[in-house]
């Protein structure tokens, strides 16, 4: 298994990190941090979107599961 898991975490490095940290570098993208506030703001201001998406994807999935799964992910 670790030897496995060393393989996984080495391709993963190079294949996918490695690669989006050279795309980045080479269209010279400038990373963009967010106060607490003004995330906060952000979060406020894109609920309606999110209730939106939810209502519009419900008919064909568990929209909402899968909405409040995802969010729960990005809070850790």
């Amino acid at each position: 298994i670790d030897e496995a898991l060393d393989y996984y975490v080495d391709n993963y490095d190079n294949n996918m990190t490695g690669r989006y940290q050279a795309a980045i570098k080479e269209q010279k993208l400038v990373r963009v941090t967010f106060t607490p506030e003004q995330t906060a703001e952000l979060n406020e201001l894109a609920e309606s979107v999110r209730q939106e998406w939810v209502a519009k994807h419900s008919r064909n999935f568990n929209a909402r599961a899968l909405f409040d799964y995802t969010a729960a992910l990005f809070a850790k």
